[in-house]
């Protein structure tokens, strides 16, 4: 029996705060209300993960470990997107480049993967390791999110501002 008043809802251990950026703070509303009814899911905001820094890294019994990159390109800005290597964007008619955010969600998750191997769990237990790239600017549909979807890795799952802007999306 759950005692009155109690509430499940996912154990934040670091949450973002007001100098996050703003696609961060979305998917971390999206994740306290989607995660409500779960109170065995764990979630860290900017672990420390051998130097690497991803935005969310989730722990659950039920879904395993969830490990998330949240950017907050603007469609317009991107200029050059590829499966592997820098991205391009212009902004304010300069060109940058950035972190391409397969290569960045790889890292994460080899980080992740050496530190369960190297742990002494029994063979027979298997722990998932989802990742997922959050682009809350950009929406699925426009050309850019098609030339996402279209150049993601396999067990990547691509995430736009449809799903983390509704709670039913999500």
């Amino acid at each position: 029996n759950i005692p009155y008043g109690y509430k499940h809802m996912p154990k934040f251990l670091s949450k973002p705060n007001s100098n996050s950026m703003p696609g961060e703070r979305s998917f971390y509303y999206r994740i306290e209300d989607y995660f409500s009814e779960e109170n065995e899911v764990y979630v860290y905001f900017e672990p420390d993960i051998n130097g690497l820094r991803p935005d969310f890294l989730l722990l659950s019994p039920k879904f395993g470990v969830i490990v998330v990159e949240v950017k907050d390109y603007l469609q317009n800005i991107l200029k050059t997107i590829t499966k592997s290597g820098a991205w391009e964007i212009c902004k304010n008619e300069k060109t940058k480049m950035v972190s391409n955010p397969f290569d960045q969600i790889y890292q994460y998750w080899r980080a992740i993967k050496n530190k369960i191997d190297h742990s002494n769990f029994p063979e027979e237990i298997d722990i998932p390791i989802i990742r997922i790239i959050a682009f809350s600017q950009i929406s699925e549909n426009s050309k850019v999110g098609e030339t996402i979807k279209y150049l993601s890795p396999k067990h990547v799952f691509p995430c736009f501002k449809e799903i983390i802007g509704r709670n039913e999306n999500f």
